[in-house]
């Protein structure tokens, strides 16, 4: 079984949808293990309604918010992050994890490169996937998505998908709309 854990700020928003996202294209319980936590995280907190009507045909999502901790970490084959910046802060907290550090943009578009070229097939996909990503690492682009607070004019720093709290409803929904669609390139699913 691989145990996969997606990390955002706070777990109330991007992360948790990742995951339920993530969790809705394993159908066999007990292959991928998926799980979310927060840096930052207020423990108990449910998902933001955004997010969670994101889900749509998944539907709502009992989530509550998780602090992340050692033990998550330590037991994780892959652990993805909104962006560098957070990928960074959890490498120099926890070194000894920092080849199974990824973001998820980043993780999905390596990913995509492997199935391109035929290194990593849908039956393989929760065994394979973090050796998989380590050898693609540095070798797949990693897109620079528009900044939902000036769509029009600006981009982010490759690979990061912004906190959408405290954006405007457009920008949020923008922000969930990255976070669905990376998920969902990463595990092959349309």
């Amino acid at each position: 079984m691989t145990q996969i854990i997606i990390v955002c700020h706070a777990n109330v928003c991007r992360s948790p949808l990742a995951a339920a996202i993530l969790r809705s294209a394993f159908p066999i319980e007990g292959e991928v293990h998926v799980l979310s936590a927060g840096i930052e995280a207020i423990e108990g907190q449910q998902m933001c309604s955004l997010a969670n009507k994101q889900l749509g045909e998944l539907g709502s999502n009992d989530h509550r918010s998780l602090l992340l901790k050692d033990r998550l970490i330590r037991t994780s084959d892959l652990i993805l992050t909104m962006g560098p910046e957070q990928s960074a802060l959890l490498a120099a907290r926890w070194p000894q994890s920092r080849e199974r550090i990824y973001s998820l943009v980043q993780a999905a578009t390596s990913a995509q490169s492997a199935r391109e070229q035929g290194q990593l097939t849908s039956d393989q996909w929760g065994e394979r996937l973090p050796q998989v990503l380590h050898s693609f690492r540095g070798l797949s682009s990693v897109p620079a998505l528009r900044d939902p607070r000036r769509f029009r004019t600006s981009f982010l720093e490759p690979g990061r998908i912004p906190d959408g709290h405290g954006l405007p409803r457009v920008g949020h929904q923008r922000v969930l709309q990255y976070v669905a669609q990376y998920t969902r390139i990463l595990a092959n699913v349309r």
